[in-house]
């Protein structure tokens, strides 16, 4: 593994039906410095996750977005954001990783849990 991702980590959100909650939680996890990837656990059957454009996140580091897409140090790039939908509703599936997780660290964190980084 590269030892940039060792000092990172992979943040695996549950959420089901809560999206005022996810989007304050996403955008919190991802203005953490340590973050490499989001990974939202999607178990609602009967909805889409949202389109990324729910989310304020910086995208290119370009104009107004540079300072905040500037925040990451450790590779210089934002974290990415995946959502991993699952065919079952299950509160399991945060344990059932179907997307791969390239770092040795993962927190496992709710949609209302909000730990500062």
């Amino acid at each position: 593994r590269d030892y940039e991702l060792t000092m990172k980590y992979t943040v695996r959100m549950n959420t089901f039906r809560r999206n005022d909650l996810l989007k304050k939680t996403v955008e919190h996890y991802h203005s953490c410095p340590h973050v490499h990837e989001i990974q939202v656990v999607w178990s609602d059957l009967a909805n889409a996750p949202p389109e990324r454009s729910f989310f304020k996140l910086p995208t290119n580091g370009k104009g107004k977005d540079a300072a905040a897409a500037n925040k990451f140090p450790v590779l210089g790039i934002e974290p990415a954001l995946h959502f991993e939908v699952h065919s079952v509703d299950s509160l399991n599936n945060r344990f059932r990783p179907i997307l791969p997780i390239e770092t040795e660290s993962v927190f496992s964190v709710d949609d209302d849990l909000y730990i500062p980084c």
